[in-house]
């Protein structure tokens, strides 16, 4: 049986399981997207947290740079 994931993909599921970065919520979806074979909803979850976390930490220090 031929492996579904490409090494790309294999790749980015285990920097997803080993980031500290990325809480449960997140990884999990992205787990049952990637299981249910939809690896584009999958990428699409982990785009929204970065966008999110890095959005947030560049607020942070943008408003900490102004006091």
């Amino acid at each position: 049986m031929q492996d579904p994931l490409s090494p790309a993909e294999r790749r980015m599921l285990h920097v997803l399981h080993r980031s500290w970065l990325i809480p449960a919520v997140v990884k999990n979806a992205v787990r049952r997207e990637y299981a249910q074979g939809n690896p584009g909803l999958a990428l699409g979850f982990l785009a929204l947290w970065q966008v999110a976390f890095y959005g947030a930490t560049t607020g942070l220090v943008l408003a900490m740079m102004r006091l």
